[in-house]
């Protein structure tokens, strides 16, 4: 499994260490216990073969992104670029690219004080949250894995903040 980082925001919350961790251990626990939005993306890759790039960067960066690619203004907290959604895996010639989470440190840090928790809980809710995407969740209400998606949000913040 390979976890790039880079860090555009040039301040450093959490460690690569400790990101690629929690990358990792959402991963191999949706690896291990699939739900039925990502079984055929878990059988036809191998864990070890999955590469993710997590980005931290500035509410500039991730404003740009957001009007480029999602055609949205402003910043946003987090945007992830999957590179496996609609496509079917036993196709894709290089299968084990999940894609790219984006996180805005910028606005990280207003939703940590809004929320009153630390910048780290919110960063990894954040890492948590684009991970699901990638994988294809949804938290739009009335998408099919919403539910499902916010279930694993919760388990997985819990298990990636011990």
């Amino acid at each position: 499994m390979i976890v790039t980082i880079h860090n555009h925001a040039r301040q450093r919350f959490i460690t690569n260490t400790y990101t690629k961790a929690a990358v990792m251990k959402v991963l191999r626990t949706e690896w291990n216990n699939p739900s039925r939005y990502t079984r055929g993306l878990c059988r036809s890759v191998a864990v070890q073969e999955i590469m993710i790039d997590i980005i931290w960067c500035t509410d500039t960066m991730i404003t740009r992104l957001n009007k480029k690619y999602l055609h949205r203004m402003g910043p946003t907290d987090v945007i992830a670029f999957s590179q496996v959604e609609g496509k079917n895996p036993l196709h894709d010639p290089m299968p084990g690219i999940l894609g790219d989470v984006c996180i805005s440190v910028d606005t990280a840090k207003r939703q940590a004080r809004e929320m009153r928790h630390t910048i780290k809980t919110e960063l990894l809710l954040l890492l948590v949250h684009g991970v699901l995407h990638i994988l294809g969740y949804e938290h739009i209400h009335n998408h099919p894995s919403a539910r499902e998606m916010l279930k694993r949000q919760e388990a997985y913040h819990r298990f990636v903040l011990e």
